[in-house]
């Protein structure tokens, strides 16, 4: 029976797909079975999964999860989140304090999203100390994967973000300014100008951290804004309150990377409304384009999304709100007089 190769340890025949991938005995591999219709990237993850399982790992081998962790920090100490990082990790160090990393498998990552939902820990929380659990592995063995992915989290539907009035922005940055004001421990004028860039302009504030002095330009009145999460970036036209917010931001010097967990703590001591992300004034941009009347499509390039469905879910009020005003736009049409006769006939049991 001819075969064809795919990828590596993978044919296929008349019959479907063949997976293979090593065992004790090199003469005999391990293998298995796959319908024609099966998508490639399917194999190649099982394939992936056996080898990770099937791997033998030497008892004796030296190092602990808590030496491995600081040790792919110290190789990841350039990133700009390495302090998400970090405190995802923590978890992990707390469950495995003098586990070896090479003892840890996929029984064990179940075992802890299982305590941690039953704690009522939210499912995007666990996502990221996957995440960063992973991260660790593939940082320190890059042909090491470790046995555990994000389908070993149920999937619960996303809610509707809740996006942040104008008016509470507003009273938040004048209370930064009041503290930066304070004779005595002033609070810097940086959390102030970078609160008003993101509110103004709704990108993202990993894209904010990435802007340097030659993206912003205050006569052409653009903004060159980096790519994130896989879009390919945008350009954002400044309006009045979007120039104010980047003169205040240039002249208090906030260009570079910064700490989310100290912006956050500085909008919270400034009467930021608790239980409601810094993230979301993002949210409220989208939002206020949508009830502004704003095309998808054109909301969609000014966000940065890949999927047009991502920009429909994130701004469903300002879509209902516009279906309701073409709902009221052609009611009236029919005399009142025909609804009563209809439901006379329907009282009556006439058709």
């Amino acid at each position: 029976m001819k075969r064809h190769t795919i990828a590596r340890g993978i044919y296929r025949d008349t019959n479907g797909y063949s997976v293979r991938w090593p065992s004790p005995d090199p003469t005999k591999p391990h293998e298995q079975r796959f319908p024609l219709d099966t998508p490639h990237d399917v194999l190649k993850r099982f394939r992936a999964t056996q080898i990770g399982q099937s791997r033998t790992r030497p008892a004796t081998r030296g190092g602990s999860f808590v030496r491995d962790c600081a040790k792919a920090l110290r190789l990841l100490r350039q990133r700009s989140a390495i302090e998400q990082l970090r405190s995802h990790l923590r978890p992990w160090v707390t469950r495995f304090p003098r586990q070896s990393r090479w003892t840890i498998d996929r029984k064990d990552v179940l075992a802890a999203v299982a305590d941690w939902q039953a704690d009522g820990f939210r499912p995007g929380t666990i996502k990221q100390r996957i995440i960063a659990l992973r991260t660790v592995f593939r940082t320190l063995d890059a042909d090491d994967p470790i046995a555990c992915c994000h389908r070993t989290i149920p999937t619960q539907p996303t809610r509707l973000p809740r996006g942040v009035p104008p008016e509470v922005v507003a009273r938040v940055a004048a209370n930064l300014y009041a503290r930066e004001c304070r004779p005595r421990r002033p609070v810097p004028a940086v959390w102030r100008a970078r609160l008003l860039v993101l509110a103004s302009s709704g990108v993202r504030p990993i894209q904010l951290m990435r802007t340097q002095p030659e993206d912003v330009d205050l006569e052409r009145r653009i903004w060159i804004v980096d790519s994130a999460k896989g879009d390919a970036g945008t350009i954002v036209q400044l309006n009045e309150d979007m120039l104010a917010a980047w003169r205040l931001f240039i002249a208090a010097n906030a260009w570079g990377p910064f700490d989310s967990g100290s912006y956050g703590y500085a909008l919270r001591a400034a009467g930021w409304p608790k239980g409601i992300p810094p993230y979301n004034v993002r949210h409220e941009t989208g939002q206020a384009l949508s009830r502004a009347g704003i095309e998808l499509g054109d909301i969609q390039l000014h966000m940065g999304h890949r999927d047009l469905n991502t920009t429909r879910r994130s701004y469903v009020p300002g879509v209902a709100a516009r279906l309701r005003a073409a709902s009221q736009a052609i009611d009236g049409r029919f005399p009142a007089a025909a609804f009563r006769s209809s439901l006379r006939a329907v009282a009556s049991g006439k058709s």
